[in-house]
């Protein structure tokens, strides 16, 4: 047997009933392609803060400390242990917050965005230990393992922009944050988007990349009929209706027009992708977002949403360059 433990420090999290052991514990089966465990995940008791009803019994009233346990029978080696063990732990553990904070209610316990983390945070925010005869030890990380799990996650196939940190922009970043600036909400929206795409979070994903384009969207389309003279009937009410009025009010070829300018210039010219491509690409991530949301379908998978999610960044940048 071998077997991984991570403490996971946290805010009060409120306790409403223990067992009579004054203790709560989840055991359950996980697997990760052709490796199989088991999770534990259990409050520690030394955590537990207690409070009394008039000076009568004791009882728990909150902890503030996780400890999340894997443990295997397979012949494994600690490298390849910890890096199943990175990926599984993390998905329940951000899995185990999002229904304290909403089903439970306790919206403030949150310890970060623990899907995000990468294997040094995830070693050091969980003391990760190794278990040998009953005895702990710190969990090492070896060397390559950090570069080989940044290569794993799915990489999205169509084009995004990004800068990296640069020395001449000091000045706007000290100004940014001097001013307590937040980010464009709109531009805000697609990046989470887009972050949770990667995490396989696709519902959340296609909800966020849908709301981004919905106002950008609503304001070009109402804004190019008033221009025109005329008053679409009936008066639309949805983003999945702007996304149908939406070709009606271009002029041939020009959001195609339009989008081969604006891959030149990122030197994505490479992609050919045309307007009717990326209408249909973000009117499917839309049809895919409302089942979701309103029949409790199934998410759409990667593929479409890397495209959808690109088609919706195309049109909120058509859109903002003032095309009317």
């Amino acid at each position: 047997m071998k077997e991984m433990r991570f403490y996971v420090d946290t805010p009060q999290i409120d306790i409403q009933r223990l067992s009579e052991n004054n203790d709560f514990q989840i055991s359950f089966d996980v697997k990760e392609d052709d490796f199989t465990a088991k999770l534990n995940i259990r409050l520690d008791p030394r955590s537990i803060e207690e409070d009394t009803n008039d000076g009568d019994d004791y009882f728990p009233r909150s902890f503030n400390r996780l400890i999340f346990s894997l443990s295997t029978e397979i012949d494994i080696d600690q490298t390849n242990f910890l890096e199943k063990a990175y990926f599984l732990v993390r998905e329940y553990l951000g899995n185990f917050f999002d229904f304290v904070q909403v089903e439970l209610g306790q919206y403030w316990v949150d310890i970060g965005p623990v899907r995000d983390w990468d294997l040094s945070t995830f070693v050091n925010r969980t003391s990760a230990k190794i278990v040998s005869e009953d005895k702990e030890s710190d969990v090492l990380i070896p060397f390559g393992l950090n570069k080989k799990i940044r290569l794993l996650p799915k990489r999205r196939r169509y084009p995004e922009k990004s800068n990296g940190i640069d020395i001449r922009q000091t000045q706007d970043i000290q100004h940014w944050l001097e001013e307590n600036k937040s980010p464009d909400l709109v531009t805000h929206l697609l990046a989470n988007a887009k972050r949770l795409l990667l995490q396989g979070d696709y519902r959340s994903s296609s909800i966020l990349a849908i709301t981004a384009l919905e106002e950008p969207l609503k304001r070009f389309v109402d804004e190019r009929y008033a221009k025109k003279g005329i008053k679409p009937k009936p008066k639309p009410r949805f983003v999945g209706h702007y996304l149908n009025l939406f070709p009606n009010i271009l002029e041939i070829d020009e959001l195609t027009k339009w989008l081969s300018s604006w891959m030149e210039s990122r030197n994505w010219s490479a992609y050919q992708i045309n307007g009717i491509q990326v209408i249909d690409w973000a009117t499917e991530l839309n049809r895919k977002r409302s089942g979701t949301v309103h029949n409790k379908e199934k998410p759409a998978e990667f593929e479409t949403l890397d495209k959808g999610i690109f088609a919706v960044e195309a049109i909120i940048e058509f859109v903002k360059e003032g095309n009317l």
